[in-house]
């Protein structure tokens, strides 16, 4: 029996599936741009919002129509939902998410789901389906989806991570990038494409394919690194590469001590039972610890048992539920 807060949706185009997924979220929806446009900054943010937009049309129109959509469904404005989905790059208040663990020769993939303190009610599970693309995905309302564990079709687990930079230009939107990578069949051949084109703010993208290859793709406005870790591997919200000289994270929310922890708790080999106890270790306390108290969600993919199994912090009673994979 899955979660109360899981969704599915197949669609023909994007423009249908943001139509069927604002007709599903409507009245939530409208309750969060009420509430958002009242806000004495909110027409500071529609206008860095409208800075983005420029970008994102000419680079990846499908997913801005699929934004029309969404709007059209909720029976809201378009530039109110588009501000609202672009998150923390609109406030340049940025939030730290999330810590992702591999293990077990990459066939085994542990993510903490990190946002804001009360953030719960924001989360979702998702199944949604365009033509023959499946992905079965952690879900932000008001989002494209992409920017936090997806598991697609074409046999990729994508993990995000936030990174903070002191690069930061004008250009497309993280949120679009996390979405596009979330559809990824060629993870080098996406990365090519990522450093031709203008961004802004960037994430870390741990890719894992279903034999247990692993890719990291960390980026800025300035640069962006591929590399090709080894299990075990760990990933919270610093860099790792050589973009750590434009490290803007101040270790307010512990990303360094939830790397710490993890790199010295994970092992080569692990199972259910282990990566749970470390996905719940609180060893630097409830603001810094690998489970803290803006932990709003946990996935654990199981590759050879081709399941998810998900926690969600609004339906804990429920423990980890499995959800097939879609491939």
């Amino acid at each position: 029996m899955p979660h109360k807060n899981f969704h599915q949706f197949k669609a023909k185009d994007n423009f249908e599936l943001g139509t069927l997924m604002g007709l599903e979220f409507g009245d939530i929806v409208r309750q969060n741009v009420a509430s958002n446009s009242v806000m004495s900054d909110w027409k500071t943010k529609v206008e860095r919002a409208k800075k983005f937009l420029k970008f994102n049309q000419e680079y990846f129109p499908e997913y801005v129509e699929e934004m029309y959509g969404y709007a059209k469904g909720a029976n809201v404005d378009f530039t109110d939902l588009y501000t609202l989905s672009l998150e923390d790059e609109v406030t340049e208040e940025y939030s730290e998410k999330c810590s992702t663990i591999i293990t077990s020769d990459g066939m085994l993939i542990a993510h903490n789901e990190d946002w804001e303190k009360y953030a719960e009610d924001k989360i979702y599970i998702i199944e949604k389906q365009i033509r023959d693309l499946k992905i079965l995905e952690l879900y932000y309302l008001n989002t494209l989806g992409g920017n936090s564990v997806s598991i697609n079709s074409n046999g990729f687990v994508i993990c995000i991570n936030s990174l903070v930079s002191k690069e930061t230009k004008m250009g497309l939107s993280k949120n679009v990038i996390a979405r596009w990578l979330s559809e990824t069949k060629d993870p080098d051949k996406d990365f090519e494409k990522l450093k031709s084109i203008p961004r802004a703010l960037g994430y870390s993208g741990n890719i894992i394919n279903s034999q247990g290859k692993i890719w990291n793709i960390e980026y800025n406005s300035s640069s962006a690194v591929l590399t090709r870790p080894q299990s075990p591997f760990v990933h919270t919200n610093h860099y790792l590469t050589s973009l750590s000289e434009s490290e803007a994270n101040t270790n307010t929310n512990g990303t360094y001590n939830r790397y710490r922890t993890a790199t010295e708790k994970i092992k080569p080999q692990m199972n259910i039972t282990e990566i749970e106890t470390l996905m719940n270790d609180q060893t630097d306390g409830p603001v810094q610890g690998l489970m803290n108290e803006r932990t709003i969600a946990k996935i654990i993919v199981d590759l050879p048992a081709k399941i998810a199994k998900i926690w969600l912090l609004r339906e804990s009673e429920l423990g980890f539920i499995d959800y097939p994979l879609p491939f």
